[in-house]
């Protein structure tokens, strides 16, 4: 009976010798009936943009193609890199979106066009290069003392945001791989169209890109993709496959006089609300939309003598 006595208070002794040796080395939290381990809940510090700047030769490689024209486009297979250059920024490109391939039963046809906005690239502060719609809404003279509050009131949108990978000469490189297969304005359809009507523009599916070409004021990129088709002349449920067409136009650095509208000379017209110091409400202005046709330099003396 001793001899059983002890072995046990031995047996005791070495476990607790165990549990003392392994409290030393490691740190042993037993959580209480119903508590849970605390959790390290820390964030990782952001990683800093520039860290992921790359250099030009690595980015662009033998492997892409490169179109030149008003801006690099740079493509290998599936990637899709805009090369941006410093004397673009902040210019006005108008964005044309016009039908090459459309289903048919959806009141539209080749040709005609779908959408059309006005963009300008913009450096962000994070190492970022910004997509920025021009909105022309409310106007001051830049002289007049409520100009400032006209203009803060008046910010452009922000369309998108593209994290720079790499700096060429005066140039800054991003990624619009997705970006041109996102619902975006690439690929958008105004609302008001007969196509939009007929079909659920916001569901698009099945994307490809099906060419890029750049010229000196222009880059042009087809895109085909599939909305789901309300048009009651087709089976229910059959898919509508469209091709876009997206014109990305250099505007003049320098704008057209603006001509006001008058109804009896038949423009199209637009309106914006003109603030000024010495007005008790805004005005609304109506201006004519044209396009800048002038003679080559070569030709204006033709011009000017048939004028």
């Amino acid at each position: 009976m001793k001899k059983k006595l002890y072995s046990l208070i031995v047996i005791v002794f070495m476990i607790v010798a165990i549990l003392t040796t392994m409290t030393t080395n490691a740190q042993i939290i037993i959580p209480t009936m119903g508590e849970q381990p605390s959790k390290d809940t820390t964030k990782p510090a952001p990683p800093n943009p520039r860290n992921t700047i790359k250099s030009y030769e690595k980015v662009i490689t033998k492997e892409f193609t490169t179109k030149k024209g008003l801006f690099y486009v740079h493509i290998n297979k599936d990637t899709v890199y805009f090369e941006i250059p410093d004397s673009l920024l902040g210019n006005d490109i108008m964005i044309i979106n016009r039908l090459v391939k459309v289903a048919a039963g959806h009141g539209m046809y080749s040709g005609e066009q779908v959408g059309e906005k006005t963009i300008y690239f913009e450096k962000g502060k994070d190492s970022s290069l910004l997509i920025k719609y021009n909105l022309v809404v409310n106007e001051a003279d830049s002289k007049s003392n409520i100009f400032k509050a006209v203009q803060k009131s008046s910010n452009n949108p922000l369309v998108a945001k593209f994290p720079v990978i790499s700096y060429g000469n005066k140039t800054t490189v991003i990624d619009v791989s997705k970006f041109l297969k996102d619902n975006n304005f690439i690929n958008s359809i105004d609302p008001s169209t007969t196509l939009a009507q007929n079909a659920t523009i916001t569901a698009m599916k099945d994307v490809t890109i099906e060419s890029i070409r750049a010229y000196p004021i222009n880059v042009e990129i087809a895109i085909s993709k599939t909305f789901e088709s309300k048009s009651k002349i087709l089976p229910a449920g059959t898919p509508a496959t469209i091709e876009t067409n997206t014109s990305f136009i250099a505007l003049p650095k320098v704008p057209m006089q603006r001509r006001f509208y008058d109804k009896r000379v038949g423009y199209f017209a637009d309106m914006f609300y003109e603030f000024g110091d010495d007005q008790q409400k805004a005005e609304v202005r109506n201006f004519i939309v044209r396009w800048r046709l002038e003679p080559k330099p070569q030709d204006m003396a033709k011009w000017k003598k048939a004028n």
